[in-house]
């Protein structure tokens, strides 16, 4: 069962029992110290609230959580408003170092802030020293997936870099409407691709969840990639970044459909509403998936039966929302 919502802190949030290296403090307003954020304590995505402002004036906010159902909170966020960079990591498997895989990453961007590549490789450095190891068959086994958005001045304006492995999501709005989404390293984008599954298939695929792309301890430089979409950084837009946490209960388009019908939404709201929704998925997820079964399997409805295209998944949660300035 679900705790009582805990209200957001007031106070400067602090992490504990995270193995992390370094610890500086965060300020919440203003332009903030770079942060490692990963929660184990809370299940409510509201319940502790990173927000402030970018060297360049953007508004952001951050949280996550562990969600409905599980133990342990793998996700794991960096906040380096300072350097215009967020970056969303979510730990791979039920590996015990799969945390300190998503928390190794957090850590390679802090050391290297402007260069994704060389963030990566001393992430790779830290999981080593930190004994995770990279054969799924091992207790020490462990590793994660992420994406990491950065914005960048260049002669034409401000664009957003962005790098990324597994199926962690990236979303650009304009006028509430998407303009450019991530592709998942995943099983199921690779079906989509190549048209072997269409229209409502990919929602009840027993591939589901499958990534093909992750980091782990051994580098390899074609286990992410980095993409810089064409597209100028305007006043009003909106960038997501979100775990499956998220997205595997509510999927971009029905994301897009809400802010449409909702257009004034502030990042506030959208965290409140994605919070809000996601766990009551978690919390009937059983029960949505029996009466599923009862009327014929996904494959016969338009929606699963509480109203919804995919699947609902019990997991964690990590968001970061940036409303460009």
């Amino acid at each position: 069962m679900m705790n009582n919502p805990e209200k957001p802190d007031t106070d400067k949030p602090t992490l504990t029992d995270i193995p992390v290296r370094k610890h500086v403090e965060d300020t919440l307003n203003g332009v903030g110290a770079t942060e490692i954020v990963s929660f184990d304590d809370i299940e409510n995505l509201t319940a502790r609230v990173y927000e402030g402002k970018t060297a360049t004036g953007d508004s952001y906010l951050a949280a996550t959580d562990k969600g409905i159902g599980r133990d342990e909170n793998q996700d794991c966020l960096l906040i380096d408003p300072t350097n215009n960079l967020f970056v969303v990591i979510d730990g791979v498997g039920s590996g015990k170092n799969s945390k300190q895989a998503a928390i190794s990453i957090a850590e390679g961007f802090r050391e290297k802030p402007k260069d994704p590549a060389q963030a990566i490789e001393k992430a790779c450095d830290f999981m080593k020293n930190d004994g995770v190891s990279p054969d799924p068959d091992s207790p020490e086994y462990g590793g994660a997936c992420f994406a990491s958005v950065r914005m960048v001045e260049k002669s034409a304006g401000r664009y957003l870099e962005v790098a990324k492995s597994g199926d962690v999501k990236v979303l650009i709005l304009k006028n509430n409407s998407i303009v450019w989404e991530s592709h998942d390293d995943s099983d199921i984008q690779q079906l989509i691709d190549a048209k072997i599954l269409t229209g409502h298939e990919p929602y009840y695929s027993p591939y589901a969840g499958q990534i093909n792309k992750m980091i782990g301890p051994e580098y390899h430089s074609d286990d992410f990639e980095i993409v810089n979409p064409d597209i100028l950084l305007e006043k009003g837009m909106r960038i997501i970044v979100m775990t499956d946490g998220i997205t595997d209960n509510i999927v971009p388009i029905e994301i897009e459909k809400h802010l449409q019908k909702h257009p004034n939404l502030s990042s506030r709201e959208l965290l409140e509403w994605l919070s809000a929704e996601t766990d009551k998925r978690m919390i009937n997820a059983q029960e949505t998936l029996r009466k599923t079964d009862e009327l014929g399997g996904r494959e016969k409805l338009e929606t699963y039966p509480d109203g919804w295209l995919n699947a609902p998944k019990q997991d964690n949660r990590g968001l970061v929302i940036v409303d460009v300035q």
